[in-house]
């Protein structure tokens, strides 16, 4: 990943050996295409991305869902829900996630806990 590009930019260059201009919805190749976005915004969802140490544990349920998720974890402070273009689309405090006014995709949560530890996940809206 190159880093502190204008305006604070990344840009990540991935080479997929026998690839083609297309959309894979499945592993293929040597490289998951979905995975590999997602791990991008996710690293560019805060100023810097999140190590290992610092996620909190979390589990979210049902998943994928019809619009409806629980977080199951104590002492969140707030979820940022980011749509698959990285868009933040709604901040909202609590342990339920309604996103049954937002189209069928992949989403991506940024939850922030009380301790400052943070834990970013993906949701599936059907």
């Amino acid at each position: 990943m190159y880093k502190n590009g204008e305006n604070g930019t990344k840009t990540c260059f991935i080479k997929v050996n026998n690839g083609q201009h297309n959309w894979y919805y499945t592993p293929a190749n040597d490289i998951d295409y979905t995975t590999e976005i997602y791990n991008f915004f996710v690293s560019c969802m805060s100023e810097t991305a999140v190590s290992e140490t610092e996620k909190q544990h979390v589990e979210i349920f049902p998943n994928p869902s019809d619009g409806i998720f629980h977080i199951n974890a104590e002492n969140v402070n707030h979820s940022e829900i980011y749509d698959i273009m990285g868009k933040k689309i709604i901040r909202i405090s609590g342990n339920i996630i309604d996103l049954t006014n937002y189209p069928s995709g992949i989403y991506l949560i940024d939850i922030l806990f009380n301790n400052g530890k943070r834990s970013c996940e993906k949701v599936i809206v059907k």
